[in-house]
């Protein structure tokens, strides 16, 4: 109990980093390690440099499982939905986990081998997840797609708005100092620490030289939308059930593939997904009129609105020997005091809360 109180750092303010420091505080609150002594009390400060491309708002919030690949990547979905509602229950949270409009993974209109693998997708997923429903037209769960897009339907998929489960973890967990600042020098901030947690990007590869980390540019773009039957479509409107958030099967040209949701009145419209552009913004003029052009060919123009924000955030893709990437979620490695953990290919908002867990429990061993 005489022990000084321990100085956390945790590099990156995003979703995975807030989580961590929302797991550490909990289970610093828990009182007892696993040998029986009393666990240290902690000042835990979060480092971000407030760049405007922050990759946790640039994300639809999706906590889906439906597009995974295998069964492995299915089961650590689950796990990491788990995790989620572990994690917020508690803290009276969960009902940030929006379970209530399933998810919808649509095929290309006008590619027909694309529908033909989504259909074994299907045939794939009904052994696997619960409430899967193979739909010739998705517009009985989304009202405002074309005519005669089929898709699959989940109901057990769950979205989330980052941003408020960000600030949501800071008030019920914090307050946690947040220092607004470029890290320049990862081995002098593991000097100053006791314990170190690094989130952040730029310094996904640092404590191995030979992983081929390559960031990809995402850009979502927030439309005015339409609301109601303005859009021209018939029948009642029901937002639950006519706006199940939805995602393209594969990818379309450039890079890009439909993903399409609403939240707080506006529209949600993703994802460019560009190699080869390091960390800059510049260039998004024309990402905006790439995706809009490709959206159109799922909805109506008079659907999406106009363009009122852009959020572009950087996803780490690691590549493997082939170049076809590793199919992981989010790796964590550690060395002494330092704790490095980051999600890949815009699946740290899912992976977040499970990614925290391990993280924790990992940092744990370290004599705190």
């Amino acid at each position: 109990n005489n022990r000084r109180k321990m100085k956390v750092g945790i590099i990156g303010g995003g979703i995975i980093g807030t989580t961590i420091a929302a797991t550490l505080q909990k289970t610093l609150n828990a009182g007892i390690t696993t040998d029986g002594r009393s666990r240290r009390s902690a000042k835990i400060s979060i480092i971000d440099d407030r760049r405007p491309h922050q990759t946790s708002l640039a994300g639809q919030g999706y906590l889906w499982s439906i597009h995974r690949r295998t069964e492995e990547d299915v089961t650590r979905s689950r796990d990491a939905k788990r995790a989620w509602r572990e994690l917020l229950r508690p803290l009276g949270g969960e009902t940030l986990l929006d379970d209530s409009q399933g998810s919808l993974l649509i095929a290309s209109p006008d590619n027909g081998g694309d529908l033909t693998d989504l259909k074994r997708h299907y045939d794939f997923m009904s052994g696997l997840l619960d409430g899967v429903e193979w739909l010739d037209d998705v517009r009985s769960r989304n009202a405002f797609v074309r005519p005669g897009i089929g898709g699959i339907y989940c109901c057990e998929d769950v979205v989330c708005s980052p941003p408020s489960v960000i600030d949501f973890l800071k008030t019920a967990c914090g307050p946690f100092d947040v220092e607004t600042r470029t890290v320049r020098n990862l081995e002098d901030e593991r000097g100053s620490y006791d314990l170190l947690f690094c989130c952040a990007g730029p310094w996904v590869s640092w404590l191995k030289d030979d992983v081929d980390v390559v960031p990809r540019r995402g850009v979502l773009l927030v439309t005015t939308g339409v609301t109601g039957n303005e859009g021209g479509w018939d029948g009642d409107y029901d937002e639950r059930r006519s706006m199940t958030p939805l995602m393209e099967y594969g990818y379309g040209g450039q890079g890009v593939h439909l993903t399409l949701s609403r939240r707080d009145n506006r529209w949600l419209v993703g994802a460019s997904r560009e190699d080869d552009v390091g960390f800059l913004t510049e260039g998004i003029d024309l990402v905006e009129e790439r995706l809009l052009c490709h959206a159109r060919r799922f909805v109506d123009e008079s659907v999406l609105g106009n363009v009122v924000e852009r959020r572009v955030g950087f996803r780490p893709w690691l590549r493997s020997d082939d170049g076809s990437g590793t199919g992981e979620g989010f790796r964590i490695e550690k060395e002494g005091n330092l704790v490095m953990v980051y999600g890949f290919e815009g699946q740290g908002v899912i992976y977040a809360a499970l990614a925290a867990q391990r993280a924790v429990d990992l940092a744990l061993n370290y004599d705190i």
